[in-house]
């Protein structure tokens, strides 16, 4: 039951919800705060990595307070509690990946649509694996969601591949926008 209702659709929480986040790291430049905050010794590539670091860990503590409210409840019907932890971290990863992407958008110099892309890659993830079967799409095609290469966490079943693209994702998105954020002007 996990795996449908905390993995499955959890996926899709947790991808909009680091879509929020990326939000929140768009809206300093979005409102015109940023100019004021670069006026200090502040450097672009710090504030980006600073706030960027920030949403990464508001999905962690978001999977892991999940996490924590469920491991009670699998520990008393006798299962492993540790596994529903480590399944926790598996969707954090899962939800940094959809923040890389939208980091990246941000340093490219697209911050009004970077919540927008990071959510519509995230819906089309879920939509893919979920629909993709019904569909009767190639499975190829069906293998380009990243909700297909998350395993069975909450059961400690892993796919490590698929974790280690979920990594990837989240640290290039990460140092791609890093790296653009701080060789553009900022733009009103």
């Amino acid at each position: 039951i996990l795996e449908v209702a905390f993995v499955a659709f959890g996926s899709l929480l947790i991808g909009l919800a680091g879509a929020g986040f990326v939000a929140g790291v768009a809206s300093d430049e979005n409102g015109r705060r940023l100019d004021f905050v670069l006026s200090t010794q502040l450097t672009r590539a710090r504030w980006f990595l600073a706030t960027s670091l920030a949403a990464f860990m508001a999905v962690a503590i978001t999977t892991l307070v999940a996490g924590f409210l469920i491991a009670p409840t699998v520990s008393a019907v006798g299962g492993n509690a540790f596994d529903s932890l480590l399944g926790s971290l598996v969707l954090a990863l899962y939800g940094c990946a959809f923040v890389g992407i939208g980091l990246a958008v941000i340093g490219l110099g697209r911050p009004r649509l970077a919540a927008v892309v990071a959510g519509a890659v995230s819906i089309a993830s879920y939509l893919l694996g979920t629909l993709g079967n019904a569909l009767r799409l190639p499975e190829w095609v069906i293998d380009l969601s990243l909700s297909e290469h998350i395993g069975r966490p909450m059961s400690g079943v892993f796919d490590v591949g698929g974790i280690a693209v979920m990594a990837l994702l989240g640290a290039a998105g990460l140092l791609l926008g890093a790296w653009a954020f701080s060789r553009r002007d900022l733009r009103g």
